[in-house]
């Protein structure tokens, strides 16, 4: 670790770490928007990794005063955690070299982050830098970066992660569940969310805090970013579905993907009645898309899994939940995680892929379990929170009990 600059900030509130890889054509305009910040100074450092590039990266990094860090592998995980091993300040913010932040940026996602005492993670909005190529104008319109679609599993049934291009996390989090996985490609901040919810952290959107993001502009490299997505993806469900002892057939799974690379393939060729040219365009690019993202799931199911050890000793922390009720003991079933998104409780069922949300009420319940409470102390804290009858609340905590008996979260040891 090396520090360019000729005086280092002493207590930082907030370490901003920007990876970057053979980034000589970009990086200045990152760094230039970061020392543009209406933030104090003297609360922030700048942490860039060069993530082993063969580029003039490293001597253009040295041209500004920030800290210089060095990560021989080559993975966006292994580059993020190296900076956050060199980062001193209490929240992690993240940007990337292709990104130019607004200059209120760190300021509205640090008041986000420290005015909700359940949120670790906050993420901003990503814009484009601008759209003249069809390329650029495709990710764009398609929303490929969308924070607010990561973050709410209210709009895509998904588990809520950050985009890592626009994000701070406390950095007490991030070291407890075990950082980023560096073995994957990409996706590790998907993966990492994954991790966050599972532990019990909540994510919050905040639009007001924008980044503009250079959007790929080669038709080739975009869609080997969709395959790279594609192997990350299946590596990652496969990963989670060994941990949660939810088999699949293999054989199905696939039948199913060689089915749908067969059906995006055909619709390249079809032109329906797409007749603006743009919109064709956008059509046909749609179903490359997805016709990469899908070789790269092929491409990943064909090879060994590799389950890391930080996986299994970090994710179930909080899934490992057990009570008594009427004389027996119950426990999460196989196959189903829960999470929290937007103080509702949710659980998703690898088994069925089925997906439930529940109120914020069925939250505070469960968190009570989740602290090792039994039923009557969970009855005493809530009848307190909302200032209702302890016979209301005892008669609403045992019906949700039964609800999640009939739908199979919750069996019988």
């Amino acid at each position: 670790m090396i520090n360019a600059s000729s005086e280092i900030n002493k207590d930082p509130i907030v370490s901003i770490i920007v990876p970057a890889y053979n980034a000589a054509n970009k990086i200045a305009f990152c760094l230039d928007s970061l020392l543009q910040l209406d933030f104090p100074q003297e609360k922030i450092e700048i942490i860039v990794v060069d993530n082993n590039s063969t580029d003039k990266t490293k001597e253009i990094i040295f041209s500004y005063p920030v800290t210089y860090v060095f990560e021989a592998k080559r993975t966006r995980g292994a580059a993020r955690n190296k900076g956050i091993s060199a980062a001193r300040g209490k929240y992690i913010a993240f940007t990337d070299s292709d990104c130019i932040v607004d200059k209120n940026w760190l300021k509205i996602l640090l008041e986000a982050i420290e005015g909700d005492d359940n949120v670790v993670a906050c993420g901003g909005k990503i814009t484009a830098y601008k759209t003249d190529n069809i390329v650029e104008k495709f990710t764009e319109k398609k929303n490929k970066l969308s924070q607010e679609l990561a973050i709410d599993s209210d709009i895509n049934f998904q588990v809520p992660r950050v985009v890592t291009a626009n994000a701070i996390f406390l950095k007490e989090a991030l070291e407890k569940v075990g950082l980023f996985d560096e073995d994957l490609i990409t996706s590790e901040d998907t993966e990492l969310g994954w991790r966050l919810s599972f532990n019990g952290f909540q994510m919050k959107y905040v639009p007001e805090a924008i980044v503009y993001h250079v959007h790929i502009r080669s038709l080739i490299n975009f869609l080997m970013h969709q395959f790279e997505y594609g192997c990350a993806s299946n590596l990652v469900f496969r990963k989670y579905k060994n941990i949660f002892k939810s088999k699949q057939s293999k054989t199905g799974y696939f039948v199913l993907k060689i089915r749908s690379l067969w059906r995006f393939t055909i619709n390249i060729f079809k032109a329906g009645d797409k007749k603006e040219k743009e919109r064709r365009i956008f059509w046909i690019l749609q179903n490359l898309d997805n016709m990469f993202f899908v070789l790269g799931e092929l491409f990943m199911f064909l090879k060994p899994l590799k389950l890391s050890s930080r996986l299994n000793s970090q994710c179930l922390s909080c899934q490992q939940i057990q009570f008594k009720y009427n004389g027996f003991n119950l426990r999460l079933n196989d196959g189903i995680f829960w999470f929290i998104n937007k103080n509702s409780l949710r659980f998703y069922n690898f088994k069925s892929n089925l997906f439930y949300k529940l109120n914020e009420t069925a939250a505070d319940i469960w968190s009570c379990w989740i602290k090792g409470k039994d039923i009557p102390q969970t009855v005493d804290e809530i009848s307190r929170k909302y200032g209702t009858s302890e016979e209301m609340v005892k008669e609403d905590a045992l019906d949700f009990i039964e609800q999640l008996k009939e739908e199979s979260i919750l069996v019988s040891v």
